[in-house]
């Protein structure tokens, strides 16, 4: 596993975000804590999305930013991250959304996407467009997109929200089995603290922008 070492300090009005996260933690680590806590921000700073906050991000040694510098942008950083509200853009198809920036040969995309499509029970492709998806659907093709991505690392926000009882069923081994494969840092953020305990090896609780607790 990679050794993460990552601080974020910034000020939201009278909020005070003032997280520290270090180690070479082992399989998923789930996040947890209130809205508003500051689990989302953390997840933004490693995606390379806080640009002028305090702090800094080290991944093996690797300075990815510092005071408020860009050092390795997103781009760069070999990582998938799936938000609560993913986008797409809306003048793609379905299947040409998921695919989008690859520079995978298209035979092999293409038999990967139809085994991932059928895998998490996304059956319309093609010319059907995001826009007829319900959250649910979004966010499993979210998931199957990052898949496609070949990503080092995972960054997710509550990747299940939308996807309703029988199919989170379904689909939480599947995912589950994509992060315990994954090289990289694998992050997850829930407030459903049994859903966590599913995929997380590690909970670091966050309250009020600081880490109160880390359970393994």
């Amino acid at each position: 596993m990679p050794f993460i070492d990552v601080s974020l300090k910034h000020s939201f009005g009278r909020f005070l975000c003032d997280i520290h996260l270090k180690g070479d933690f082992p399989g998923v680590i789930g996040l947890f804590g209130p809205s508003g806590s500051g689990k989302s921000t953390l997840l933004e700073h490693l995606a390379g999305f806080t640009k002028g906050m305090e702090g800094f991000v080290k991944i093996d040694g690797d300075l990815w930013q510092e005071g408020g510098r860009i050092i390795k942008p997103n781009h760069k950083r070999k990582l998938s991250y799936l938000m609560q509200q993913p986008f797409f853009f809306p003048f793609l198809s379905f299947e040409q959304n998921l695919c989008f920036g690859s520079k995978r040969d298209p035979a092999s995309l293409k038999s990967e996407l139809d085994h991932l499509v059928k895998e998490f029970a996304l059956h319309a492709v093609g010319a059907t467009f995001i826009s007829d998806f319900s959250g649910g659907e979004k966010q499993r093709a979210a998931i199957v997109r990052g898949i496609l991505q070949k990503p080092n690392h995972w960054l997710l926000d509550e990747p299940l929200s939308a996807v309703d009882g029988s199919m989170k069923a379904k689909t939480k081994p599947l995912l589950r089995r994509v992060l315990q494969e994954a090289p990289g840092f694998r992050i997850y953020v829930s407030h459903d603290r049994q859903e966590l305990e599913y995929f997380a090896d590690t909970i670091v609780e966050i309250r009020s922008g600081k880490i109160i607790n880390v359970l393994t």
